[in-house]
């Protein structure tokens, strides 16, 4: 029971989140859509309310986390009430979301990460009431990656203080929630491009692709989905959205993103590039990056002042160009998901038979990157084969979840 209390206690974050539907291009969305970017924001803004008041020394609590909560709730509350109405449930996607419920549920797809990285910093934090620098850097918890970007433990953190204690069952069935927020979001900025019947259909693969994926690479409750609703939030509004303020929609994803995982800065980097090159308007580019990077860049400036530098350094490493072919190879296999390459097929096949190749072709490209990005970073090692098939399901989700995106727009 306190796992689904821990669970449904993420949803506090809504009221946070609600200043994110007075941008133009959210205003006009479906109401699940809207519901959901105000889940997947809210996300962000608590993170980063915990992170400034760990910054500042502010000892966490009912208090500090609950008044600016309960202040943009109560200023923003009007905008909740409309996002809730008028909702036409799409089935079919919910029908998928609810087999990965029943296999994060269950633990058949729990991430190994949970148990010896994302779990005891969440718990940690929860305790310290606080960013707990001395535990980072203890030597025994080397494999922890002291560096790493802190918004997953910050909002289990958030969490646990709500209800009191930290659940390992809830953070691997809030799996379920970030999937649902990730497919609701591209619903709602596909349909108005491609239209309420392929959207729900688009949406209900997206889940189903994801869903292999997060079953094949052992992702629930490792922060692989929440980098991925991120990521998907960006990219489709990127992708649909010419309505004024798509670049502020644009920037939360991608801030998240870089916050989330360090594989999410290269994402940020990419789509950034892909961005500029289509679009060429520097201002609405720029204002894509500058969140993500003062918010990445700050953790990196405090966790170097703390000497906890590691996962930012891993580039700086030797590159073994022989072992091109090996990482492929390995990469291939791995990329099988055990289902004969599936959802590779299933995500790539649409867009084979779309017309509308240009408004494709950024999804398109940010899923290529992102599998070249892949193979540059497990150049980094003499003996890659280990590092490719505990994480490559999992760092290969981004391209997949890219390339159904891709194939929604080439359906237009």
């Amino acid at each position: 029971m306190n796992s689904i209390l821990w669970t449904l206690s993420s949803l506090l974050v809504i009221g946070l989140g609600l200043p994110a539907l007075r941008f133009s291009a959210v205003r006009d969305l479906d109401p699940l859509a809207r519901l959901a970017i105000a889940f997947v924001s809210g996300t962000l803004f608590i993170g980063i309310v915990l992170y400034l008041e760990a910054l500042a020394g502010i000892r966490w609590s009912y208090l500090s986390i609950g008044i600016p909560l309960l202040m943009v709730t109560v200023a923003f509350g009007r905008r909740l009430r409309a996002a809730a109405a008028r909702v036409q449930p799409p089935w079919e996607l919910f029908a998928v979301v609810f087999l990965c419920g029943y296999g994060a549920y269950t633990a058949r797809i729990t991430c190994a990460d949970l148990l010896f990285f994302w779990g005891p910093k969440s718990q940690r934090f929860f305790l310290a009431r606080g960013i707990d620098y001395s535990f980072l850097g203890a030597p025994e918890h080397f494999l922890m990656h002291a560096d790493y970007p802190p918004l997953q433990p910050l909002v289990n953190a958030f969490s646990s203080l709500v209800t009191g204690s930290f659940s390992y069952e809830g953070a691997v069935l809030i799996t379920t929630g970030y999937l649902m927020a990730t497919a609701l979001v591209f619903r709602g900025f596909s349909m108005k491009v491609i239209g309420i019947r392929k959207a729900n259909l688009f949406s209900a693969l997206l889940a189903a692709v994801l869903t292999v994926g997060f079953a094949g690479g052992r992702a629930a409750g490792g922060a692989d989905p929440m980098l991925l609703m991120f990521e998907v939030l960006a990219l489709a509004a990127a992708t649909f959205s010419r309505e004024r303020g798509w670049e502020w929609v644009v920037a939360i994803g991608l801030a998240g993103a870089a916050f989330t995982k360090v594989e999410g800065l290269t994402f940020v980097i990419t789509l950034v590039l892909l961005l500029a090159i289509q679009r060429r308007q520097i201002r609405a580019v720029v204002i894509t990056l500058v969140p993500a990077v003062v918010l990445i860049g700050s953790w990196i400036v405090v966790t170097r002042s703390h000497g906890l530098i590691d996962s930012y350094r891993r580039s700086e490493g030797a590159l073994y160009p022989t072992n091109t072919l090996l990482v492929f190879r390995i990469l291939g296999s791995t990329a099988s998901y055990g289902a004969a390459h599936l959802p590779w097929i299933a995500a790539l096949a649409p867009m084979a038979l779309g017309r509308s190749a240009r408004r494709a072709l950024l999804p398109a490209l940010a899923g290529l990157a992102s599998i070249a990005l892949a193979v540059f970073f497990y150049l980094h090692g003499p003996s890659p084969e280990f590092w490719i098939r505990s994480s490559a399901e999992r760092v290969l989700l981004t391209a997949l979840a890219s390339f159904v995106v891709a194939s929604a727009a080439a359906s237009e």
